[in-house]
């Protein structure tokens, strides 16, 4: 998945361009806006590590910490970012 004329995939504007040009609802669009929005908040700009690995390190921290959880309880970081 790539996003042509952005830096990366999670530049704000270009990811929102590409969720419309995949025909998605306004409320899809908002909502992964706001998932973004807090992946970055909590882990560092999307764009920086898209350049460093395409996202790979991330999704592996991400899906680690949900694996911790689901055994003994996670980490505080993890559970910060899926409060809502």
């Amino acid at each position: 998945m790539t996003l042509k004329g952005t830096k990366g995939i999670f530049d704000e504007a270009g990811y929102r361009q590409w969720l419309e040009g995949q025909k998605y609802d306004l409320g899809t669009i908002t909502a992964q806006m706001y998932r973004a929005d807090r992946v970055e908040q909590h882990h560092g700009n999307l764009d920086e590590h898209y350049d460093k690995d395409r996202l790979a390190s991330l999704i592996n921290s991400l899906r680690h910490s949900n694996d911790d959880k689901r055994h003994d309880g996670g980490s505080p970081d993890n559970e910060r970012l899926h409060r809502y």
